[in-house]
């Protein structure tokens, strides 16, 4: 296995995302536009604007594509956003999460005060509300990405000396 392991957008799953995206906007306009209901016609309309975000965002990554993170000797690098490089010390444990069908890497971290210090306050509460529900403090999502949870789950095992929890 190489010493790095990059997780890119896979213009695929992109595709699949875009697709998906505007059917539910759409789904969400039919029922907007139909319904008796303020509070579905309300609700629909968030999900309008939700989904179409959602499609854009997918779009956006078909053609710029790029690395939401990777996985190296060191730890886990996020190039894009303010986590920088999370070494492997500061990771307790990790273990697969799996929420209505999509599964996620969920890291429970030794000082989660220090590490989630370079996050936002806002993305700290939800690490600290994840936590609460038993999902470590941070999750990776591999929806979209290329290779896989399975992949990342080998390389830890091959490199790092984090243990499965449970």
């Amino acid at each position: 296995m190489p010493e790095r392991l990059e997780f890119r957008y896979s213009p695929q799953r992109q595709l699949a995302l875009f697709i998906t995206g505007c059917a539910l906007a759409a789904a969400s306009w039919f029922v907007a536009m139909r319904s008796a209901d303020i509070v579905y016609r309300t609700v629909c309309w968030f999900g309008v604007v939700f989904f179409a975000l959602g499609a854009i965002i997918a779009v956006k990554r078909m053609i710029s594509g790029g690395v939401p993170f990777a996985f190296e000797l060191a730890g886990i690098a996020f190039p894009t956003g303010s986590f920088g490089l999370l070494p492997w010390t500061d990771i307790k444990e990790y273990v697969v999460v799996s929420i209505r069908g999509n599964y996620f890497l969920a890291l429970t971290f030794h000082d989660p005060t220090r590490v989630l210090s370079r996050v936002s306050n806002a993305k700290r509460q939800v690490a600290l509300t994840n936590q609460r529900m038993g999902w470590g403090h941070w999750a990776l999502s591999f929806s979209g990405v290329t290779p896989g949870l399975d992949e990342a789950v080998a390389f830890i095992r091959e490199h790092s000396l984090l243990q499965p929890a449970g």
